[in-house]
């Protein structure tokens, strides 16, 4: 009797044993499962991102076209010019300075860069090619802005540059742009059997 009752209870205590360390391994695998959980639930959605549904939508740019390239003055000097150079020469308007003219460093690129940076945004008014697409020379329309000190700066760069390039940069006065001497010198230098004058009447 003494035998049975001992192996009886020893019996139970096996059981109650296992009974305990399945219980442990069912609750840490829960305990893991729900980490788990958590972790995934804040990496798709942390708490302090704002949901779709709920953030006002953010403004978006767009882009428009304009009504025209030019201004009326650049208008009226590119009318000026087209009767000066028609069948000789072609006016390609607002051009940047940086299509125009190479940036040379002798390899050193960060010269390069600051160099290229100077010329990378400005633009010209026009720039004049013969038929065979060569460049000649360039046209400044100077209005009332070339007066402000900052496009004074702007102007004095914009000259430096273009002497270094040995591209002719010419400045003219809104109006009667034929009337221009310092144009009339360079298109007699391009072109010595043309009268502009004349061309122009």
């Amino acid at each position: 009797m003494v035998d049975f009752s001992s192996n009886m209870l020893a019996g139970l205590l096996g059981f109650a044993v296992i009974s305990c360390v399945t219980m442990a391994m069912i609750v840490k695998y829960k305990l893991r499962k729900r980490r788990r959980s958590r972790v995934t639930f804040n990496l798709q959605e942390p708490a302090d991102t704002v949901s779709p549904q709920t953030e006002a939508a953010a403004p978006v740019a767009t882009y428009q076209g304009k009504t025209s390239l030019m201004t009326r003055a650049e208008l009226a000097a590119f009318r000026d010019l087209y009767r000066l150079l028609r069948r000789q020469a072609y006016i390609c308007p607002m051009v940047r300075i940086a299509d125009l003219i190479e940036v040379e460093a002798g390899g050193d690129r960060s010269a390069w860069q600051s160099a290229f940076n100077k010329i990378s945004a400005k633009h010209v008014d026009f720039a004049i090619i013969n038929l065979a697409g060569d460049i000649l020379f360039a046209v400044e329309v100077d209005d009332a802005s070339h007066d402000r000190a900052d496009r004074k700066t702007r102007d004095a760069l914009v000259d430096q540059v273009f002497a270094e390039a040995g591209i002719p940069l010419v400045r003219v006065k809104p109006g009667d742009v034929s009337a221009s001497e310092p144009l009339a010198r360079t298109l007699a230098a391009f072109f010595p059997d043309e009268d502009p004058l004349q061309k122009a009447a």
